[in-house]
């Protein structure tokens, strides 16, 4: 009777001891780096020694936290019958993506039959990026356009896929164009996940004469990512699509009488309208009443217009004889225009 009056006190004292125990979690350090570490001790401690074994789950959490970001060594954490604490290793796994700096929330739930939950049952583990900004390179899918709404597409293309979102800063150098000549977007972003992304540079028409225009378009700068080492720029053309008006081609002369002997020496001049594209030429003839050979000096019968110019001349000098004759009047005409110039109004 006495036997089992001690027992029962003994039995009162373990079940009281049992009843009331909590568990709560540690970590044996709060931030690791991809590739170096440290392995991190998950640790749950009850209050007191436990009777029988008993067991907290383990769960890993965080945005942008998968299971590539780590390796959890169990699931469970299990306290021995006896002692107080259990433990299981996270550990930091090592990537090729460049990413933001992540925080992995280790929580332990579901405590077994003799313990409850304590205070902390979650911790923050940060997790510091090691991998290098991925390269730019810009390409074109054209490098000519048509003036008239003709398009290219500007690709930027990342070295490896980023956990961040990469915007490509863009400048245009207008080398013959002005910025009205074309529309085209300042920056690229490439989302995060994606290799690349893309833009669209569009000519925009307008009726001038201009001729084929050229100009840059280049990296300026990059957020989140590095332009690779070559500068990375392309070269649009935009052709022109407007019809220049005809060239016409007129004559004048410096002087419109002389006197034989005294002169003057009169310019034979032939103007166009605008300059000339390749050298341009007109025939030169003379006649009149009366008028020969006899009566003047033509230094050319062909009057030439040098590329870029729009103005040619020969001189038409008046020669001395000893006849006394009425005065004269020689016409000088200008015919035969080359290929790129027409007629004008005085020929």
């Amino acid at each position: 009777m006495m036997k089992a009056l001690f027992y029962i006190p003994l039995f009162s004292l373990i079940c009281a001891l049992s009843l009331g125990q909590t568990v709560e979690l540690s970590l044996s350090a709060n931030a690791g780096t991809e590739g170096t570490g440290p392995v991190i001790d998950v640790i749950a401690t009850t209050s007191s020694n436990v009777i029988g074994s008993q067991t907290v789950d383990v769960t890993v959490s965080g945005t942008g936290i998968t299971t590539d970001d780590y390796i959890l060594s169990n699931t469970t954490i299990t306290i021995a019958d006896g002692t107080n604490m259990g433990t299981v290793t996270f550990t930091i796994e090592d990537d090729v993506i460049d990413e933001f700096d992540e925080t992995a929330s280790i929580q332990i739930s579901n405590p077994g039959p003799d313990i409850t939950p304590g205070t902390v049952m979650s911790l923050d583990v940060t997790i510091t990026d090691n991998d290098p900004e991925p390269t730019v390179t810009l390409s074109a899918s054209s490098n000519t356009i048509a003036e008239n709404g003709g398009s290219t597409t500007l690709t930027a293309e990342l070295s490896a896929i980023s956990g961040k979102d990469v915007t490509v800063n863009l400048s245009y150098i207008n080398i013959s164009t002005t910025a009205a000549d074309y529309s085209g977007a300042t920056s690229i972003v490439i989302p995060a996940g994606d290799m690349n992304a893309t833009t669209a540079i569009t000519g925009q028409d307008d009726s001038d004469v201009e001729g084929d225009e050229s100009f840059t378009v280049e990296i300026a700068s990059v957020t989140n990512g590095v332009e690779d080492s070559t500068p990375q720029e392309e070269t649009i053309t935009i052709t022109d699509d407007d019809i220049p008006a005809p060239t016409t081609v007129e004559l004048s002369l410096s002087a419109n009488a002389g006197t034989e002997g005294t002169g003057p020496v009169i310019d034979v001049i032939a103007t166009t309208s605008s300059n000339v594209i390749g050298p341009q030429t007109v025939d030169v003839t003379v006649s009149g009443t009366g008028i020969t050979t006899d009566d003047y000096i033509l230094s050319n019968t062909t009057i030439t217009i040098a590329n870029g110019t729009n103005m040619g001349t020969v001189t038409f000098t008046i020669e001395d004889d000893a006849i006394d004759e009425f005065d004269e009047t020689a016409s000088i005409q200008i015919s035969n225009p080359g290929p790129d110039i027409t007629p004008g109004t005085v020929m």
